[in-house]
């Protein structure tokens, strides 16, 4: 009996100095874990605190930024005060009487009205010279920004998108000569106004070429998009500027 007693005695001395174990165990475990989410929330802080340094900073290089532009400012004007105040210590510092000193800056504010008005006008007159020529170039089809490219009867319809030349012009003895690019189909061609009358009236004087490019160049600006038929200028060593600039008022060119 007394030894199974004392072996019970042994099993809760053995079981009391587990418990005893693990409830440190769990005591460090629980301590260990309660530092770790401490220094968690310390790293969380730091990160806020050096967000907030970050953007404090770049308030402060914009304020900064903006300081030295108005104190630029601030520095012309005070230069052009200082330059009025020489001006007028200069005239109050001669011997003149207060009246030739008026006298003085009345003449001084005439010019520079004088000068202000010449400008307006000036100002006035560009600004109808400028309204005139937008006009003139948009009853041309010239509104500074360049039309496309119209669409043309090609033979071979994989060319179609890409094709541009209606034909080519040249200048001769007998006066300006004009074919139908030979990738076109020639009879769909002729369907376009002023085509006909450009090949078949060639070799044409002046007048006979801008009746027939003038019923192109309206046709291509009715089309929807709108667009420019294209040509090719074949040009001699010593063709004139005039014929070029002839051509130009009708279609977009490319020089060969």
């Amino acid at each position: 009996m007394k030894s199974r007693s004392n072996e019970r005695k042994s099993d809760l001395r053995n079981a009391s100095v587990l418990e005893i174990i693990v409830a440190i165990i769990i005591v460090l475990v629980i301590l260990l874990h309660s530092n770790n989410i401490d220094f968690g929330d310390q790293i969380d802080e730091l990160v806020q605190q050096i967000d907030s340094l970050r953007k404090e900073n770049s308030a402060l290089i914009k304020e900064l930024s903006e300081q030295k532009s108005q104190n630029a400012e601030m520095q012309e004007d005070i230069t052009a005060l200082r330059e009025k105040i020489i001006f007028y210590e200069n005239m109050l510092s001669s011997e003149k009487d207060a009246a030739e000193i008026i006298e003085k800056l009345a003449a001084e504010n005439a010019r520079l009205e004088a000068i202000k008005d010449s400008l307006v006008e000036k100002i006035g007159i560009l600004e109808s010279q400028l309204a005139i020529a937008i006009k003139k170039l948009k009853d041309e089809g010239k509104s500074g920004i360049d039309k496309p490219f119209c669409r043309l009867p090609v033979l071979d319809d994989q060319q179609r998108q890409k094709h541009r030349w209606l034909g080519q012009i040249s200048s001769g003895e007998g006066g300006i000569y004009f074919s139908v690019d030979p990738k076109l189909d020639k009879t769909e061609a002729f369907k376009i106004p002023g085509v006909r009358m450009l090949v078949l009236g060639s070799p044409l004087n002046n007048q006979e070429f801008i009746r027939a490019a003038r019923l192109a160049f309206s046709h291509s600006k009715q089309r929807d998009p709108e667009c420019r038929y294209n040509v090719q200028i074949k040009v001699g060593p010593n063709e004139p500027a005039s014929f070029i600039l002839l051509i130009e008022k009708y279609f977009y060119k490319s020089i060969i």
